[in-house]
């Protein structure tokens, strides 16, 4: 049987992992005054049944124990694995949780609401494929709900004999036929391109109705009567809040702070987010805010913290490139349409941001933890036993 010491580098191993759980677990925002950087609600997807999310999947890593003994050099060493993420707790630990950089070039918003088609093939992966998507992963009220299909066969587009489908609810109830046209009107872009638009307008007077995560079904006969159907799905928002469109921006405290106004029609939490991008529109960071508000007008102030436009090195006026309201307290949370090129802001110099790190407190604790405990395994041999 394996001694408690040749077991103790796999026990502070799945140790590292659990502390990495935790500590990027974002927890709610509480409500503070602006300009105060602040957490924010954990950002939260549609329901499994609604349109697949965009955003890219977790990795899940599983640690597997052996019970033979590796060769010398190809186990790497506990203390190596803890010491890596402790520098990376410390890394992210000089932003707020309320206030990222962007490294990649990236826009989270965009990339977090893109569309994923749904797919058919025939029996044993025939085609012509059918491809479904709704235009948008979200539709706000009042406005009309556009999905699009199309036939492939390969890298060319083929004509159906015949298509149609339905909106349906989480419970299989019919909301609306969808009535497919590829003439250039009611809502199709292009006569003849043999991508199919349908547009269902619920307006005001049916918007409860729809309000929630919505199933797509959409069936396409081909030219030699196969059938296909295929499934995808959407958000329909009736949020109790919008933006105006009035932006106001400020250095405070070696931060910029940018301010959005508000519209509130009925008292809820709402929860801001928005990408801030440098002049050539290259994202930059990202912030968040949540507040609890009343009927009337308000702003919410979106902290971009010093440090991360100061190392950037790009000069303002910064732009915002996509700004995302929502109204939260209800699963799911009712979604605005995302406010894209919204504000311009003043010039700034990206020197005279503060240089000071955050130093989140949860990240530093945890990162201290792993370097305490790593040195007393970090010399021991993998299958090593007494």
């Amino acid at each position: 049987m394996p001694s408690f010491r040749s077991l103790l580098p796999v026990v502070v191993l799945a140790a590292a992992f659990a502390l990495g759980f935790r500590v990027m677990h974002r927890p709610q925002a509480a409500v503070a005054p602006a300009p105060v950087a602040m957490a924010a609600p954990d950002p939260t997807p549609l329901e499994a049944a609604a349109a697949p999310s965009p955003s890219p999947s977790v990795v899940r890593r599983t640690v597997r124990t052996e019970t033979e003994i590796a060769p010398a050099g190809m186990v790497p060493e506990v203390g190596t694995l803890a010491g890596a993420t402790a520098d990376d707790y410390e890394r992210r630990a000089r932003f707020p949780r309320s206030s990222q950089p962007i490294d990649d070039g990236i826009d989270p918003i965009v990339r977090d609401r893109e569309v994923t088609p749904g797919k058919s093939v025939g029996p044993e992966g025939t085609r012509p494929t059918l491809v479904v998507w709704p235009e948008k992963t979200s539709f706000e009220a009042p406005g009309p709900i556009v999905v699009h299909a199309y036939l492939v066969n390969q890298d060319r587009k083929v004509d159906p004999r015949a298509l149609h489908g339905e909106i349906r609810t989480q419970q299989g109830g019919t909301l609306a036929a969808l009535d497919f046209r590829d003439d250039g009107s009611g809502g199709d872009a292009t006569a003849n391109d043999l991508v199919y638009t349908a547009v269902v307008a619920p307006g005001r007077e049916r918007a409860l109705e729809f309000k929630g995560a919505q199933l797509v079904e959409v069936r396409a006969e081909t030219k030699n009567g196969e059938e296909r159907s295929a499934t995808s799905g959407f958000l329909y928002s009736v949020p109790l809040a919008h933006l105006t469109g009035r932006f106001r921006d400020a250095f405070a405290d070696g931060s910029l702070v940018i301010e959005a106004e508000v519209q509130v029609d009925a008292a809820a939490r709402f929860h801001l987010e928005a990408t801030l991008g440098g002049p050539d529109g290259t994202p930059l960071s990202w912030a968040q805010n949540a507040q609890e508000l009343e009927p009337g007008t308000a702003w919410i102030p979106l902290t971009y913290w010093g440090l991360i436009l100061r190392e950037h090195g790009v000069d303002g006026p910064y732009r915002l490139l996509s700004v995302a309201l929502s109204t939260t307290g209800e699963m799911p949370n009712q979604k605005n349409d995302v406010l894209s090129g919204a504000y311009v802001t003043g010039p700034y110099r990206a020197n005279a941001f503060s240089d000071r790190p955050y130093n989140d407190p949860g990240l530093l604790d945890a990162a201290a933890r792993l370097r305490a405990e790593a040195p007393a395994v970090g010399g021991l041999e993998a299958g090593t036993a007494r």
